[in-house]
């Protein structure tokens, strides 16, 4: 029960840091979107809680963020 109640806290962290990213990186979902690939619809999932961040999402990122860290991101 506590590992999985620690995985549900580590899922809400990185949606979160998405979320601020998107608010201070673009001037909507849709800029963030075409900036990294990952759909409009893939990141209303993760603002929501829906969907975790996939290692692709993560890659596409800070592919398109270089100046973003990766610690920061997925820790």
């Amino acid at each position: 029960m506590l590992i999985v109640l620690h995985l549900l806290i580590k899922v809400m962290s990185i949606n979160k840091r998405v979320e601020q990213l998107v608010e201070k990186t673009s001037t909507s979902k849709s800029a963030f979107s075409e900036a990294t690939g990952i759909s409009t619809v893939i990141l209303s999932h993760i603002s929501s809680g829906r969907n975790k961040v996939s290692l692709t999402a993560v890659e596409q990122i800070l592919k398109a963020f270089p100046s973003v860290s990766s610690d920061w991101l997925v820790l």
